[in-house]
């Protein structure tokens, strides 16, 4: 149900399938980023909307719906009324619950238009007499399972004319389907996660007002009053021509969920959401936290166990002393352990050895633990993590900064691709990335 204009509706402060319990008559509309539930009374209701966990249940034509995360709510005094507006993101449409985070359902079924081709194997070339079934007949159906649950994926493909092209957007319909009941928060946070992997791949988010979840033989939706802006498509994405094996993709993706979210997340973070603002040094320090988990993750660490005896004695030689304080003695500990656990610099150099050559070309004079474009990165972002006094020619400016943000993030795109079993990046544009190759020496 879309709510665009002002509708009349009851409001109630409990289940009324549970209890008999007063309405209040009042209406809803959309304001901003927020569904407005307005209604006036004779009564305070503080204790009512404190005792039953900030949860509104309101009939709209006789329609069940649930809103919760309710943000707020004001009054104003008219007359001898109050008059009370509240404001919520998401609207359960279709069901009066207790608990919406807990209800169980087997699918969730989501829309999107223009949605990156991520996913599809072809574009398919329409004919004027194909268009009247486009949607019955030309869609591209893919399956993935998982080991909880298949991902169904349909897509509509945008109609493309010998002479002329058609504003048909591409449709895509994304069914989730799970092998045993799900609450609809672990199902919803499935899908983000999902369209996290996806903006990681094509930089663009995409978003969602309406899920529909079916338990059974019932259907309920979740609405959500976030207005979605259209996508900019014009980055590399994968597709079935850079990887042979999609379904081991999304397997692979799903198992790594604990790692992969971080990274995916911080992704949609520093490389769109802020895309048009300087990234500042701690964004640039996140990013280097960053390069380190995917180093742990994906390169050979150096064995502690073999220097176990050695960190022994030498934590006993610091414990005894009697010229370090207290505090000196953690962290001399702490620094010995550290440089045996594959010193910062190694790290970095062999991620960006790693990337290097796809995208981008960065000399190999660069890439020396010794170099001064390492000591740069290194002496930045020590200056935001425990700051010291360096010179202005030993750190980056806030401009190389953000570009260094964007090499970073490119690079981290291009290891974990590789991991997940990447074979072509011949389609990414050049226009994307050049805004960051003089900080790196690029040489076609």
């Amino acid at each position: 149900m879309t709510i665009a204009d002002e509708k009349f509706c009851k409001v109630y402060f409990a289940n009324p399938e549970k209890e008999d319990i007063k309405s209040f008559e009042g209406f809803i509309n959309k304001e901003n980023e927020d569904f407005v539930i307005k209604f006036k009374s004779t009564e305070i209701i503080d204790d009512f909307f404190s005792e039953n966990g900030r949860i509104l249940y309101v009939l709209i034509d006789n329609n069940k719906c649930t809103f919760y995360e309710i943000d707020k709510y004001s009054f104003t005094i008219y007359n001898e009324y109050l008059v009370y507006n509240f404001y919520s993101k998401k609207m359960l449409y279709g069901i009066f619950s207790v608990n919406p985070n807990e209800e169980k359902i087997n699918e969730l079924v989501v829309d999107f238009e223009n949605l990156n081709l991520l996913f599809s194997s072809h574009t398919i070339e329409h004919k004027i007499e194909n268009r009247k079934n486009i949607f019955d007949n030309d869609a591209e159906k893919i399956i993935y399972e998982t080991d909880n649950f298949f991902i169904d994926i349909l897509i509509w493909h945008p109609l493309k004319l010998s002479h002329d092209f058609v504003d048909i957007k591409t449709k895509t319909n994304i069914k989730f389907r799970y092998k045993t009941s799900i609450n609809i928060f672990d199902a919803l946070n499935n899908l983000d996660y999902f369209l996290s992997f996806v903006t990681f791949c094509s930089n663009n988010v995409f978003d969602y007002n309406k899920v529909d979840f079916f338990a059974g033989d019932k259907k309920f939706s979740l609405e959500k009053a976030t207005t979605i802006t259209t996508p900019n498509l014009n980055l590399f994405a994968l597709s079935h021509a850079n990887i042979a094996n999609f379904e081991q993709i999304i397997k692979s993706i799903y198992k790594n969920k604990q790692f992969l979210q971080f990274i995916f997340n911080q992704y949609t973070k520093t490389s769109v959401q802020q895309k048009n603002k300087l990234l500042n040094a701690d964004v640039f320090a996140q990013w280097i936290s960053v390069i380190e988990l995917v180093f742990d993750k994906y390169f050979k660490k150096i064995d502690i166990k073999n220097f176990e005896e050695t960190i022994a004695n030498l934590k006993t030689i610091i414990n005894e002393s009697t010229e370090l304080s207290e505090e000196q003695k953690k962290i001399a500990i702490n620094r010995i352990t550290g440089i045996l656990d594959n010193p910062l610099k190694e790290k970095i150099v062999k991620i960006l050895e790693s990337a290097n050559g796809i995208y981008y070309n960065i000399d190999s004079t660069y890439l020396d633990k010794s170099s001064t474009f390492i000591n740069k990165i290194l002496n930045t972002r020590n200056l935001g993590t425990h700051p010291r006094n360096y010179k202005p020619k030993d750190i980056f400016t806030q401009l190389e900064i953000d570009k260094l943000n964007c090499l970073f993030k490119h690079v981290v795109f291009i290891v974990i691709c590789k991991n997940l079993g990447v074979e072509n990046f011949g389609n990414y544009y050049y226009e994307s990335i050049k805004y960051f190759f003089d900080i790196i020496n690029y040489k076609r």
